[in-house]
């Protein structure tokens, strides 16, 4: 054991060391708050769908439902995650029917 303690930092040039900066026991600020609410957070972002390609769930029915009617100030956005998807085509975009596209999307993906 005690050749290659010399063996090898004649080997090394330049190491880059890290380690942990910062405990969550230490911390004061709000964010150590966050970090205990980390399972709870969770499950929300499993409900929605994060980590997985473009989700399809009841709640993400219900926030098209909600959020893409005709007359929401917040339909602009539904309508860029669609064109995002589909590709940009803004002349032949119904908005009408905006909310049971987004219902069906993605539809055959596998």
């Amino acid at each position: 054991y005690a050749p290659l303690q010399q063996e090898i930092p004649a080997k090394i040039k330049l190491a880059h060391l890290l380690s942990p900066v910062a405990y969550v026991k230490n911390m004061e600020s709000p964010i150590a708050w966050i970090a205990g609410l980390g399972d709870s957070i969770n499950v929300i972002l499993e409900l929605l769908g994060i980590g997985e390609l473009l989700p399809s769930n009841l709640i993400m029915d219900c926030l098209a439902s909600f959020l893409c009617n005709e007359g929401q100030v917040t339909q602009g956005i539904c309508t860029n995650i669609l064109f995002l998807l589909a590709g940009y085509d803004e002349p032949q975009m119904n908005k009408t029917l905006l909310p049971t596209i987004l219902h069906h999307t993605p539809a055959g993906m596998s």
